[in-house]
């Protein structure tokens, strides 16, 4: 982009005056160094610069007017930050407008030879004499005026009119994004065939600068304010004429007080139609970005990411209400009792070997596994309702007159309450008003009420009252049993049938990655014959966003830590850290050890893919993603002569190129002892020296 803006040397040295001068000022004045930093407050005085550049000659009066200028953007740039940020809105390059605006019509009343224009060029020259022949080799090169008109099209966002200028800037956009690439195709040619169709002529000056406003209306639209997809790639479509009235009408408007049109049709349509998507709330149509990664790709990456780990979870952490293996013996829409509004609960039972609820003879409540078992606290709350006082059925019997039986209503937050039914009378260890924390025991399994045998009812409901319809509300953890072990389910409904078990952390791992604010990690890394120290230090920001970050290898990992579960959910910097590898080999943890625990959870494509297949994914990404890359591990326990011991055995791998990494995680005294790397042809060891 920087060479596009000097291939004009005049309007490229005058948008860097700018854009320095702006930098600058924004640093002394103390404004947001986020925002003064990822350019958000000085791009609108780069293209302030780079315009003016386009209309005076270099003199010493203009570099005046330049700095001045910037100045004035800067200062409209952060008025309309905090104007459109209360309606959430961007404010794209109003600034710039406004201020060329302001400039030039103060420009008219100011003395004869203060400023002086530049005459009129030829758009298909270069200004740096004697590189003319450049321009008539790229014109002999691109034969097609179609793509001889899209590349000038691109030149013109920086106010250039060479075709090098255009290929510089396409191909930058290329290289950056290939979602923004097509995007940008399809926002030209959209632009094009309303130019066909309402009859404008293509020769005519200043078309370039019109269609530059499709361009960068069908980035805005397609993949960077909107998650990429095909719906928003036809939004881009349906857009195109709304621009093309606008900027029709527009510039009959302005060229009455000899102004440029610029991207002004390009902010009103983008900052409208966002308007539009965001306050219908059109979630199921368009997605609006809610962490902007500045790349279509990564994007839409994070947000599929997103959607497949976290799409089910929940603000509360609910648990199972009991400890140990319990099987579903009715679950959501059951075949009994769990229909219309109350067909989101479960029915919990203990089963032996042979799938029996009860030991021999099973004629009293004492023969069944699960009576008089404790019932535990979901979640934390408050009770809000116990009603006790109800015999026990005998076997086979129900009571339909009081249906519940003992219960118990508890309140989580202002519409969550979990309601424990059909409780051991006189039972319960809590009473109404009290205060409670998860897995606090609350009272004993029971068979009263509409209850032919002893199990827990439990569901989840919008109010306090008994009876209530129910919700459909999933348990944040829980291990679900098979063949050979246990799976981790992750914010999901136990099924009907399913044998599940509440997780109970272990506390040499919770304080093995609890990683507290402001602790100090060293580990010596062997590869080969080389080994070198990799420094972590955690951090918290003011959002409550935990990181770890390597200062040496410039990475961040960024992660999430409960008392039963370890996870990531971002990572930036370098993929060749031992941060990096930490991040793929202990992508998520369960802090409770099961027996051939088995945990699977998806990879962002943006973290784990580079090169050409990675190339090729970011095209077809907007409508079908083929690479599928997968998280899974296991956890062993066993006794050494350093007592007991944890191990994570995890892969990183792709559903194109098999097993990627495999990775081993040693856990004992309390810490992360080492961390062993298999990838291809390459073995690392870290060992924790801190």
């Amino acid at each position: 982009m920087l060479a596009a803006s000097f291939s004009d040397p005049a309007i490229g040295f005058s948008g860097l005056i700018a854009v320095l001068f702006s930098l600058l000022l924004a640093t002394a004045l103390g404004l947001n160094p986020l925002y003064t930093n990822n350019g958000t407050f000085t791009f609108n005085s780069l293209l302030t610069g780079l315009a003016l550049g386009a209309f005076f000659k270099l003199t010493g009066n203009f570099f005046t007017l330049v700095l001045i200028s910037s100045m004035l953007s800067l200062l409209i740039t952060v008025g309309l930050s905090e104007i459109n940020g209360r309606f959430k809105l961007p404010f794209l390059s109003l600034p710039f407008i406004l201020t060329v605006w302001i400039v030039l019509l103060n420009t008219r009343s100011f003395s004869h030879g203060l400023l002086e224009l530049r005459s009129a060029v030829d758009p298909g020259k270069f200004y740096c004499e004697g590189f003319e022949w450049i321009n008539a080799a790229m014109q002999n090169c691109f034969g097609s005026k179609t793509l001889q008109l899209y590349l000038r099209t691109m030149a013109a966002v920086f106010f250039q009119s060479n075709l090098l200028a255009g290929l510089l800037i396409t191909l930058g956009l290329l290289i950056h994004s290939r979602i923004a690439f097509i995007l940008s195709l399809a926002g030209f040619f959209c632009g094009l065939q309303f130019f066909n169709f309402t009859h404008h002529d293509l020769n005519e000056p200043g078309f370039q600068l019109v269609a530059s406003s499709y361009i960068l209306s069908a980035l805005a639209l397609g993949g960077f304010f909107l998650i990429a997809s095909p719906r928003s790639l036809l939004l881009v479509i349906f857009s195109t004429p709304v621009i093309g009235l606008m900027a029709g009408s527009l510039d009959k408007v302005l060229f009455m007080f000899a102004l440029p049109l610029y991207s002004l049709p390009f902010s009103i349509a983008v900052i409208i139609i966002l308007s539009f998507v965001n306050h219908l709330n059109f979630k199921k149509i368009f997605y609006l970005v809610q962490y902007q990664l500045y790349s279509p790709e990564k994007n839409l990456y994070a947000f599929k990411t997103f959607m497949a780990r976290f799409k089910k979870e929940t603000d509360t952490i609910t648990h199972l209400p009991f400890f140990g293996e319990w099987t579903v013996s009715q679950g959501h829409e059951g075949t009994m009792t769990h229909k219309n509004e109350w067909r989101y609960a479960w029915d919990f039972v203990v089963q032996d070997d042979y799938k029996k609820t009860f030991k021999l003879p099973g004629k009293t409540v004492a023969d069944f596994y699960c009576y008089g078992l404790p019932v535990l606290a979901p979640a934390d709350g408050q009770v809000v309702t116990i009603e006790d006082g109800i015999d026990d059925n005998e076997i086979g019997n129900v009571n339909l007159a009081q249906n519940w039986g003992n219960t118990i209503v508890i309140r989580h937050s202002d519409y969550l309450f979990s309601k424990l039914s059909h409780l051991k009378k006189g039972s319960f260890k809590v009473k109404e008003g009290d205060t409670i924390k998860k897995g606090e025991l609350l009272a004993l399994c029971g068979n009263s009420g509409r209850s032919p045998e002893p199990h827990i009812h439990f569901q989840l409901q919008a109010s306090s009252k008994v009876g209530a319809p129910t919700i459909n509300y999933p348990i944040s953890y829980y291990g679900r049993k098979i063949h050979d072990g246990y799976r981790f389910n992750f914010f999901d409904v136990p099924g009907e049938g399913e044998i599940v078990v509440k997780p109970v952390p272990e506390p040499l791992l919770k304080k093995a990655f609890n990683f507290i604010p402001g602790a100090k990690y060293k580990f010596s890394v062997t590869e080969g014959d080389h080994t070198r120290e990799e420094n972590w230090e955690v951090f918290t920001d003011a959002l409550n966003n935990s990181s770890i970050v390597c200062k040496e290898t410039d990475a961040t990992a960024y992660f999430k830590f409960d008392d039963t579960l370890f996870y990531f959910t971002g990572f930036s910097g370098n993929a060749g850290s031992l941060l990096y590898y930490f991040y793929l080999g202990a992508y998520k943890v369960l802090l409770s050890p099961f027996k051939n625990l088995k945990i699977s959870d998806p990879l962002s494509i943006e973290v784990t893919h580079k090169g050409l297949i990675k190339i090729v994914q970011d095209f077809f990404a907007p409508f079908y993603i083929f690479l599928k890359p997968c998280y899974r591990s296991t956890m062993s326990e066993f006794l050494s002569d350093a007592g007991m011991q944890f191990k994570i055995l995890s892969t990183a791998s792709s559903n194109i190129s098999g097993k990627n990494a495999e990775f081993a995680i040693s856990i004992s005294d309390n810490k992360i002892l080492e961390i062993t790397i298999n990838e291809k042809n390459r073995c690392i060891t870290a060992k924790n020296i801190s």
